[in-house]
């Protein structure tokens, strides 16, 4: 048996040192849970390891983890802050959606692409920094972060998916990188801050509602 279980409830989890994968549903639904550390001998965190823990609040994801699959944080609706670690390439599909207390997250410059549903619903994020290694941003990644207030894009991103920053009611100002050709369905739809938008000249196309109830 490789956790430990601190008090009761089941509220602390501490990963013995032989550990270096996290299977899926590890911790899934864990209700009680508020803190996770995990050992450096971790290398991959497997598909909705921690989903729905709704009393976490504090996680450490050591730097020698390369690996976090789908769904891992989906839900964990007290989770305010996360720091991906350095080794990650991809922000997986719905990593962390609906962490409705997320105010702060932290993607390091080795990650390409950021996935469908990645942040979706996190609505008290106000800033994130998207670094000049992303090429990809897939549909709905951003969806409804109602708080988002800045964003950069930066021109290293050559495409941007379907509702990707729908309903982000927050966000005053957006400039769409001269990589983007063409800037698709409700992208920026329900925006209704918006104030300002550069479109470069790349851009051959403005599918349908990109700015719809702007």
């Amino acid at each position: 048996n490789f956790i430990q279980k601190v008090g009761f409830p089941f509220y602390y989890v501490f990963l013995f040192y032989n550990r270096t994968v996290i299977n899926g549903f590890f911790c899934s639904s864990c209700k009680s849970l508020k803190k996770i550390e995990l050992p450096s001998s971790i290398t991959a965190i497997k598909y909705n390891a921690f989903s729905q823990c709704n009393s976490l609040e504090e996680l450490n994801i050591p730097s020698s983890v390369s690996i976090v699959e789908e769904f891992c944080f989906d839900r964990c609706s007290k989770l305010s802050s996360l720091k991906i670690p350095p080794s990650v390439k991809e922000i997986k599909n719905s990593l962390c959606k609906d962490c409705v207390s997320l105010t702060e997250i932290s993607i390091p410059s080795s990650v390409e692409s950021i996935g469908f549903n990645a942040f979706r619903g996190c609505v008290m994020l106000k800033f994130i920094a998207i670094p000049s290694s992303v090429k990809s941003i897939d549909n709905y990644a951003f969806y409804e972060c109602k708080e988002l207030q800045s964003l950069v894009i930066p021109e290293s991103v050559i495409s941007i998916g379907i509702n990707v920053f729908f309903g982000c009611s927050s966000l005053k100002e957006i400039k769409i990188p001269s990589s983007i050709t063409s800037i698709q369905i409700g992208c920026f739809r329900k925006c209704t801050s918006l104030e300002k938008v550069t479109i470069p000249s790349s851009a051959t196309s403005i599918n349908s509602m990109a700015f719809g109830d702007c």
